[in-house]
């Protein structure tokens, strides 16, 4: 469930989620003298819960892993590529190939493929800072261990607001920050360019591990009658 810090979501905000994830008409009347139109509208796609394997488990929570700001990463960072997470990346392709066609309209003949792909590791008292994902187009966080009553991922709103008027209640208009809860097993995608971090963790003893992707468009982008054409393929990267 997705939610402003500290806030419930009110039913226009409830609306507005529909019509960005339903594919439904952009304008919502919000009375009978305003209708609003949501230009641009930032999809994020939440898919079902996904159980692991055992021996994907193990080898994700073995992995050689080095310190980051904030928390600590692997040291190798294409590990979709090792045989052994072959189901779970056909898995993820699935889900990028579904987002890509059906939220972001995407032509036949034009698909998303995973290029790096790392794990995180959050022990108590560490966080995942605020970031984004340069050179990809999508990115992608599978929660691989969590606390589903604590561990959330916040998603920032991009740009400066140089003016800020205190609200009365917070919509998805004027917030500038929601948080959905990081639920085991649940994969995220989202826009590479939208910033997103995720909580400290309290809870004594506690790990989150979670496991992120980004992707690259393969095929023709463009056409040669419009001068736009732009081919582009593939490159396969070890594990390492």
């Amino acid at each position: 469930m997705m939610h402003r810090v500290g806030q419930r979501m009110t039913e226009l905000e409830r609306q507005v989620e529909f019509d960005v994830i339903g594919n439904q008409s952009a304008a919502i009347t919000v009375s009978e003298t305003l209708r609003v139109v949501n230009l641009f509208p930032t999809g994020v796609g939440l898919f079902n819960r996904k159980e692991l394997s055992k021996s994907e488990r193990k080898f994700i929570e073995e992995l050689e892993h080095k310190h980051n700001k904030g928390n600590r990463s692997t040291k190798h960072t294409y590990i979709l590529n090792d045989k052994r997470l072959k189901k779970l990346k056909e898995y993820f392709l699935i889900c990028v190939n579904e987002y890509s066609s059906r939220v972001m309209g995407m032509k036949a003949g034009v698909d998303l493929y995973i290029t790096q792909s790392w794990a995180n590791f959050t022990r108590e008292g560490e966080y995942h800072h605020e970031h984004a994902h340069p050179n990809s187009i999508v990115s992608g966080v599978f929660y691989v261990k969590t606390d589903n009553e604590t561990d959330k991922i916040y998603f920032h709103k991009n740009g400066y607001q140089q003016l800020k008027p205190e609200t009365e209640d917070f919509n998805v208009y004027n917030s500038s920050t929601w948080w959905y809860e990081a639920i085991e097993g649940q994969l995220f995608l989202f826009p590479s360019s939208l910033g997103h971090s995720v909580s400290k963790i309290e809870k004594e003893g506690h790990e989150r591990i979670s496991l992120s992707f980004n992707t690259f468009p393969k095929g023709n982008l463009g056409s040669r009658e419009s001068l736009t054409e732009c081919i582009l393929e593939e490159k396969i990267h070890n594990v390492k």
